[in-house]
């Protein structure tokens, strides 16, 4: 029973700990906004909000029944992430009590609760929320010896995000050297949850394999934005994860360091690299190390060295703490924009540079796409919006190429000279953001 009080202090103090750090992300990332779109687009039957094949769709299942119960999706992010992100930390505790190792699931549900690579996603509203919780009800059920809730979990956390679906591998290698007789029932739910995914894609699109290769084609992008270092992701993350291998220990911790060591593989050829990446690993090397911890108890030089590359790996690598500053207040621009434009267009669709209208206004948007792509959506389209929203920190100003932003900025412009609204708008820079009435030369 203590340890069941003890694993609910342990939550609380992270609820409080998310709960204040939430309050840094007021302002939502641009795939926020995407997957409050995608959920409006699937229960509207494509009336308002935006579609992006690429993106995986549990978590916009989620936030659009949200706002089918007629609460914005955006209103409820905060406490939907905190209590996420808690759950994790509670899962995590749990899974120790079962294990009759309370102080390692304690131990790893703080670590995993304050880690800030997964504070990054409190309060933003990214799939991750949803995912590592889902990662810790797996390790549960992998103790259990529950194979085929195991393996739908796996499958419902690659509708959360594709490449959780990794997991199906060091799973099943679980499942073989426990109990290969039961590998079919291990197997099923997760391969007929990616049968049907491919199956639904391959009726509405012709091509089963669409979602996955233009997923395939984003992490090559951008990569000057952040590094396309191979050995970016061991400098974070070698540290705990080889001590967690060199521990002689048990199969199970072998499944936990082999998940880890398969992402880190995974992540690290591909070319566009960021830590947010490797979230969902954490909880399986907090688990894995704190296990390996159990084995160097005895031996006081041996546990000092381990907290002290710990508290190393903490404060510089892993939990980044540089990660807790650059965060902004929610636009009052965007806010006013979508009272504007409710109250002058109601339900009028709109042609957008960015997504962020979507989780403040009820209306269909056409994004203008990769800047590659926008002029050749802007003439294909036109005709099924009226009003254009714009704001030139969207795009790259690269005057070399044939589709920069001073060109768009020139055929918006040849649509009405007269700007409906306008307003500043802070993204990574100061920048205008303008809407145009494409019927209307005044107000």
């Amino acid at each position: 029973m203590r340890w069941y009080l003890l694993s609910l202090i342990v939550c609380s103090f992270i609820l409080l700990v998310s709960s204040q750090y939430s309050i840094l992300h007021q302002n939502l990332w641009w795939d926020s906004h995407v997957y409050i779109a995608q959920g409006k687009f699937l229960f509207s039957g494509g009336e308002m909000g935006l579609w992006e094949v690429f993106r995986p769709p549990l978590w916009s299942i989620i936030l659009g029944l949200i706002w089918l119960m007629g609460i914005q999706p955006v209103s409820i992010i905060a406490p939907l992430t905190i209590g996420l992100h808690t759950l994790t930390t509670g899962l995590l505790c749990y899974l120790g009590i079962t294990q009759k190792k309370p102080h390692v699931g304690i131990l790893a549900g703080l670590y995993t609760g304050l880690s800030p690579v997964l504070l990054l996603h409190v309060g933003l509203g990214l799939t991750e929320s949803l995912l590592i919780p889902l990662c810790v009800l797996l390790m549960i059920l992998v103790h259990k010896k529950k194979w085929v809730f195991g393996s739908l979990v796996i499958g419902l956390a690659f509708l959360t995000k594709f490449t959780a679906g990794l997991l199906i591998v060091p799973y099943l290698a679980y499942v073989w050297w426990i109990n290969k007789k039961e590998m079919f029932k291990a197997a099923l739910p997760a391969a007929s949850i990616l049968c049907l995914y491919l199956l639904t894609h391959y009726i509405i699109y012709n091509d089963p394999f669409i979602a996955l290769s233009k997923a395939r084609w984003i992490v090559t992008t951008q990569t000057e934005l952040y590094t396309s270092d191979p050995w970016f992701y061991l400098a974070y993350l070698a540290v705990p994860l080889h001590l967690a291998i060199l521990i002689p220990g048990s199969v199970y911790q072998w499944f936990l360091t082999s998940t880890s060591a398969l992402y880190i593989f995974y992540h690290s050829t591909l070319p566009r690299k960021e830590v947010r990446y490797l979230a969902i690993i954490v909880p399986f090397f907090a688990y894995a190390m704190f296990m390996g911890y159990e084995k160097l108890r005895k031996n006081r030089i041996t546990v000092a060295a381990f907290f002290v590359l710990l508290s190393i790996l903490t404060w510089h690598t892993v939990l980044d703490i540089d990660q807790f500053s650059g965060s902004t207040p929610v636009n009052m621009h965007v806010t006013e924009l979508a009272e504007f434009l409710d109250e002058t267009y109601p339900g009028i669709p709109v042609l957008s540079s960015n997504p962020r209208l979507t989780s403040y206004t009820d209306r269909r948007v056409i994004p203008m796409g990769h800047p590659t792509e926008t002029l050749d959506i802007m003439r294909w389209q036109e005709g099924n919006y009226e009003i254009v929203y714009y704001n030139n920190c969207d795009f790259a100003q690269d005057t070399q190429h044939l589709y920069d932003t001073f060109t768009q900025w020139n055929v918006v412009k040849q649509w009405s000279n007269t700007s409906t609204y306008t307003g500043e708008i802070k993204q990574t820079k100061e920048c205008n953001s303008y809407v145009w009435d494409l019927n209307n030369e005044t107000l």
